[in-house]
């Protein structure tokens, strides 16, 4: 599947600003669901560290014009929950 991203599908895209400046990647989407409901879709989001390489993955869907960035921007907002969970837990009286 992966194979299928060409070389000009890979967009270096930012996924918000982290600890030290904007967390810029190189990402691709890839559609994985041929059967899929009118007006929606089903992608494979890959995300690629500009230094070594490495690889993570999201599955996505929503709406069929969802945009490359709109993806990449909701991805990076898992970030943002992981900071924010361990802060909520410890207002919320549920420490561990």
């Amino acid at each position: 599947m992966l194979a299928s991203c060409r070389p000009r599908a890979w967009r270096h895209l930012s996924a918000g600003d982290g600890a030290k400046g904007p967390r810029v990647y190189a990402w691709a989407r890839v559609p994985i669901r041929p059967l899929r409901e009118p007006g929606r879709g089903h992608w494979l989001l890959v995300r690629r560290r500009l230094a070594g390489g490495e690889l993570a993955y999201y599955v996505c869907y929503g709406p069929a014009r969802t945009t490359l960035a709109e993806l990449v921007r909701v991805a990076g907002m898992r970030w943002m929950v992981e900071m924010c969970q361990p802060q909520c837990t410890h207002i919320c009286g549920r420490a561990a």
